[in-house]
């Protein structure tokens, strides 16, 4: 008989988890609006937060899979979408605010310079009590509650 490997054991699934976030086809997708501001505080209004709320109703989000030794645990609905229409909107109304920012890149020359968004647009979903901490924000993110 061979020997037990370390860390075999397998959580009991707790919803329907798989391996991957799901992606799905942007082309089918009816992004809200997000109309150009002059301020990044409280970025989308309390109809653009209505909106995201109801697509995000309509999408199939699956819940994250239970953490792997040494991952951070990680509870929330999520979906990763190729969207580059929705990302150059997105940058549009964003990039006043950003393009200034200073690069962390020093060591090149010219500094990088922030020039658009990824077109892998993940949304999240917490449910009420569920902590939003920063292990779990690791990219620009639109968090709907």
């Amino acid at each position: 008989m061979a020997p037990k490997k370390k860390g075999s054991a397998k959580a009991a699934p707790t919803g329907p988890i798989t391996d991957k976030t799901p992606s799905t086809d942007h082309k089918d997708i009816q992004w809200p609006a997000i109309s150009h501001k002059d301020y990044l505080e409280n970025f989308l209004d309390p109809l653009e937060c209505k909106n995201f709320a109801a697509l995000l109703d309509n999408l199939p989000l699956t819940v994250t899979p239970a953490a792997k030794k040494g991952e951070a645990d990680r509870v929330n609905d999520r979906i990763s979408i190729q969207a580059t229409e929705f990302a150059k909107e997105l940058w549009a109304a964003l990039e006043p605010h950003v393009s200034s920012i200073a690069s962390f890149q020093t060591h090149l020359k010219p500094p990088a310079k922030p020039h658009s968004l990824n077109p892998n647009i993940r949304l999240y979903r917490y449910s009420p009590g569920q902590p939003i901490t920063s292990d779990k924000v690791e990219k620009l993110t639109i968090i709907v509650i």
